[in-house]
């Protein structure tokens, strides 16, 4: 089950140990339940670069029109346990370590997302079948993950095929594609 991250949580809040959730989404394999008190949660900052946003060939890292200046925490994550619900807040059984931001992209940042994950614990499991990753939608998915205290049989197939953090598309396929028009 996953959910938007809402505002800032984290290291520097009033209230580290707190995350507020957007609107839930159920994920691909059907184990989709309300994150509630007791439950592992997954913590995880899927956007976070700062990009130059300069409408020139220095958009992005700042040289070749690619990348970013600095990958901030981007791709950081760390788990707790939920200790209350209270609406669309979560308390947490400790204080987070790192900062987590959702905020649009300014003309010096680019977009910020985290995402809060409700983690499904099993004693032991036997995964035969295949199961897909729940595709990354601009603000939820992207992430499969379990936590098994005993005995994991893998005999199926987790499948992420095209589910993770989708790139910038290439120009270059665009010109080439009228170029190829034009002339053939």
């Amino acid at each position: 089950t996953y959910y938007p991250g809402v505002g800032t949580a984290g290291v520097g809040t009033a209230n580290p140990n707190q995350v507020t959730l957007g609107t839930r989404r159920d994920g691909n394999n059907g184990n989709a339940k309300a994150v509630a008190v007791s439950d592992m949660v997954l913590v995880m900052q899927m956007q976070d670069a700062s990009i130059n946003t300069t409408n020139t060939s220095s958009y992005g890292d700042g040289s070749t029109s690619r990348g970013y200046t600095a990958l901030r925490s981007s791709g950081k994550y760390e788990f707790a346990r939920v200790i209350a619900v209270s609406g669309s807040t979560l308390t947490l059984d400790r204080n987070l370590t790192l900062t987590y931001t959702t905020a649009n992209a300014t003309a010096t940042d680019g977009q910020r997302k985290f995402q809060v994950i409700r983690v499904p614990q099993f004693s032991s499991l036997t995964i035969s079948d295949i199961k897909t990753v729940t595709p990354w939608n601009g603000s939820t998915g992207g992430v499969f993950v379990l936590n098994v205290a005993g005995n994991l049989a893998l005999s199926g197939t987790i499948d992420a095929s095209g589910a993770g953090f989708r790139g910038g598309g290439s120009r270059e396929g665009r010109y080439v594609a009228a170029y190829d028009r034009l002339w053939n």
